[in-house]
């Protein structure tokens, strides 16, 4: 997980965040930050809106979400408690809306905080995806991610990773890395105040 704010060098652009590499140049842009900033290289991408992402959640029935840490935060879901909801430690089934808010929540955490929130609803809805009962919707399912998701995969490419799948529930096959603050330094643009 890389922090939407991280400011760093967009080859041909200059000093900008990394949020904005994507809008100025799609995904051949990504491609060149990474391989500047960090001397590795992204072969494909995935991308969903607000939407899309509820959708997803929402046919898979849910998703449980291996909570590390309690987070209480403004929110306006129909469980909410004087605008405010909370998820505690531990393994918290969500539907769509709730996964949107928990890794959105911003009001009380940082972005690295939403990096680490945004891997545990990622894990979710891999574990849920490899489970029997999403198998049996794999029609559905392929007819929700093809409606609610960009990618420059084509199917016979997504159709090839099939069979590693499984091994992707395994422990110790999928790693989680993020960006945190002790590999970046505050700053202030001069000309924005941000």
């Amino acid at each position: 997980s890389f922090p939407r704010d991280l400011y760093l060098y967009l080859p041909g652009v200059g000093p900008e965040r990394i949020n904005t590499a994507f809008g100025i140049g799609g995904f051949s842009m990504m491609k060149s930050v990474f391989s500047y900033n960090f001397g590795v290289q992204p072969d494909h991408y995935v991308m969903t809106d607000f939407d899309g992402f509820i959708h997803i959640i929402d046919t898979l029935n849910g998703i449980d979400v291996e909570v590390e840490k309690e987070l209480t935060d403004k929110c306006d879901l129909p469980n909410n408690v004087n605008g405010h909801c909370t998820v505690s430690p531990g393994t918290v089934h969500m539907d769509g809306a709730m996964g949107l808010w928990y890794v959105r929540a911003r009001y009380s955490t940082s972005d690295f905080d939403r990096g680490r929130r945004s891997q545990e609803v990622l894990g979710g809805i891999a574990r849920q995806l490899l489970t029997l009962q999403a198998i049996s919707k794999a029609p559905e399912l392929l007819n929700v991610l093809r409606d609610s998701m960009e990618t420059d995969m084509t199917t016979g490419e997504i159709l090839a990773l099939a069979p590693i799948l499984p091994r992707l529930a395994e422990p110790g096959h999928v790693r989680r890395y993020t960006i945190g603050p002790s590999q970046g330094s505050p700053y202030i643009i001069p000309e924005t105040g941000y």
